[in-house]
C-alpha cells in the first residue's frame, strides 16, 4: 500500500515463524526499514487450503488499518481482527474483531479493500474457487453482498487467476478465468455494493485453446483507463496487456509485454498506485 508520506508499506503472513511483519520501502532512497509485528499471524483454519486475510488500507488522517486473520490454539477457531497502526507501520493496536453475517469469510490468496465516497467499506476476498464481496460501515461487522463461484485457480498452490479494483467512476471491475473455460479473461463491472454475480459478463481476451489464463493484474487509472496483463501459461502466448476507457464494457488489446513465460518472481501480480503510475509487487 502507497502511504501518504511518500512510502510503500508491505505486510506478509510467515506461517513458519507464527508472525505477521510489515517494512517499509522509501523510493528516494531505496532502503527498506522494518516496521513492528502485527498482532495477528495471518493464517487460516487448520485443514483449509488457502492463505489467510491481510488486507491493508490507508484513512485520511494517515491511520493505517488492517484486517488480519488468526486462528484460536488448540481449538482453531477462525478469527479476523481490525487492528491500526499511527505510525506508519511501527506500531500497532487491536481495534476489534470482526464479525461476519451472510456467510463465512473464504481464506484468500488475494483481497482488495476499499471505502467508497459514502463512507462504506468494501473488502473483495479472491479464493481458490471464489470471489466473495462484503460490505461494513464500521470495518467491523461484515455482511455477504454477493459470490462468483468457478473461479479458475492455476497450479497446485492454487493460484486464482482473478483480479478486482475500484475505478475512477465508483465501480468495481472484476476480470477473471473461470473454470468452464480456463483459456478465457471475462470481466463483470458493478457497484461497489452490488452482488458480482448479477452484473453482465462481457469477454477480455479469448485466444485459441491449450493457453490457460495463469495470472490477471489490474491497473485502474485515475484517467478513467483501466489496463489488464493476463499471462498465459504457455512460452508461445507470454503475457499480453488489454485496456478499457468505458469500465470494462469494451476492451482493445495488444501482444506480448514481457518474456515469454517469465515466472522469474512467481505468481500473484498486485498494481499498486504510487505518485505518477504503480509499482507491480510479485
Amino acid at each position: 500500500m502507497w502511504l501518504q508520506s511518500g512510502a510503500l508499506l508491505v505486510a506478509v503472513g510467515r506461517g513458519t515463524a507464527a508472525d505477521t511483519a510489515c517494512a517499509r520501502w522509501t523510493p528516494s532512497t531505496d532502503t527498506w526499514a522494518n516496521g513492528g509485528d502485527l498482532p495477528f499471524t495471518a493464517t487460516a483454519p487448520s485443514g483449509v487450503l488457502a492463505a489467510g486475510v491481510l488486507l491493508l488500507r490507508q484513512a485520511e488522517d494517515g491511520t493505517v488499518y488492517a484486517i488480519v486473520s488468526d486462528t484460536d490454539s488448540p481449538t482453531a477457531r477462525e478469527r479476523i481482527y481490525l487492528v491500526s497502526s499511527a505510525d506508519d507501520g511501527d506500531t500497532w493496536a487491536t481495534v476489534g474483531e470482526c464479525g461476519f453475517v451472510g456467510g463465512s469469510p473464504v481464506y484468500g490468496v488475494k483481497g482488495r479493500w476499499w471505502r467508497t465516497a459514502s463512507g462504506t467499506h468494501v473488502m473483495v476476498l479472491i479464493g481458490p474457487e471464489s470471489i466473495q464481496t462484503w460490505t461494513s460501515e464500521d470495518a467491523t461487522q461484515w455482511a455477504l453482498a454477493g459470490t462468483l463461484p468457478d473461479i479458475y485457480a492455476y497450479g497446485s498452490g492454487p493460484h486464482p487467476s482473478a483480479d478486482v479494483q475500484m475505478t475512477s467512476s465508483g465501480h468495481l471491475l472484476y476480470v477473471y478465468a473461470v473454470d468452464g473455460d480456463t483459456d478465457a479473461t471475462v470481466c463483470r463491472r458493478c457497484a461497489p455494493t452490488q452482488d458480482p454475480s448479477t452484473a453482465a459478463e462481457v469477454t477480455v481476451y479469448a485466444p485459441a485453446s491449450g493457453n490457460p489464463v495463469r495470472d490477471v493484474c489490474l491497473f485502474a487509472t485515475q484517467t478513467g483507463r483501466v489496463y489488464v496483463w493476463i499471462w498465459l501459461n504457455t512460452s508461445a502466448a507470454g503475457t499480453v496487456a488489454y485496456w478499457t476507457d468505458d469500465t470494462g464494457q469494451t476492451w482493445a488489446g495488444s501482444a506480448g509485454v514481457a518474456a515469454l513465460d517469465d515466472n522469474t518472481q512467481g505468481d500473484l501480480r498486485r498494481a499498486v498506485p504510487v505518485d505518477g503510475g504503480f509499482a507491480v509487487l510479485r
